[in-house]
């Protein structure tokens, strides 16, 4: 495929929107690049080459994956490292038309802590796409990818529209961070948490098992997707 010999200006290959390119050295130096953050107020000002915006992250909390772990490094990161920290809850049902607006408050997504950078006294607790964009670094929390695209709607990067097949409009110049678990683990671990944790009920192993059993039988026979 000579599309494959095609780079950008940020030395990724040009797609033809119908084959993705092969692995190559080229793509290997590009996926161990070091970040565009360096730590401390001196660099406020850096800029995510990529994207030409300044480096947003957003951490996708699956559930039982180590969140509350992660959550803690980045706070504490944001603490060390002079940035903005926002973490949400109630977002897996954000309303969809509510994320699109530039002003409007995201519709059942909710503020659970906070740390800025800069003092800014009592806010509200709200959550919206200007909020997000002038006043952080770091959002983090049960959501899904693609939840915070248009938070830089205004300002995308026509560069990454044609790396990820967005249109120039909507081309969304965040970096996501998911840490995974082995599925079965995941659910299992799921499983246990609401059983000890929130209900504080007491089980034997063989009955979590046949609890387990059951949950999954049951899910089957409805041709249902337990996560």
């Amino acid at each position: 495929n000579h599309n494959l010999n095609i780079f950008n200006d940020y030395g990724l290959p040009i797609l033809d929107g119908s084959k993705l390119p092969e692995y190559s050295y080229e793509l290997a130096k590009i996926a161990i690049r070091p970040s565009p953050w360096i730590c401390g107020k001196e660099y406020d000002n850096t800029v995510d080459p990529l994207t030409h915006q300044k480096p947003f992250f957003i951490f996708v909390h699956v559930y039982k994956t180590a969140g509350s772990t992660l959550r803690s490094f980045f706070q504490k990161f944001a603490q060390i490292c002079s940035k903005s920290w926002i973490l949400v809850i109630h977002c897996t049902g954000v309303n969809l038309s509510t994320i699109q607006s530039e002003e409007g408050n995201w519709e059942k997504c909710d503020v659970k802590s906070k740390l800025e950078s800069v003092a800014r006294g009592r806010r509200s607790l709200s959550v919206n796409n200007s909020m997000l964009r002038e006043r952080f670094d770091i959002l983090g929390g049960h959501l899904r990818i693609g939840t915070a695209d248009n938070v830089f709607r205004n300002n995308s990067s026509k560069h990454l529209a044609s790396l990820q097949h967005y249109s120039d409009e909507s081309a969304p110049p965040l970096r996501h961070i998911v840490f995974l678990r082995n599925p079965m683990d995941r659910y299992v671990s799921g499983i246990l948490y609401q059983k000890f944790e929130v209900k504080k009920k007491k089980y034997s192993v063989d009955h979590v098992v046949q609890i387990i059993k059951e949950e999954v039988i049951g899910a089957r026979k409805k041709n249902q997707y337990q996560d």
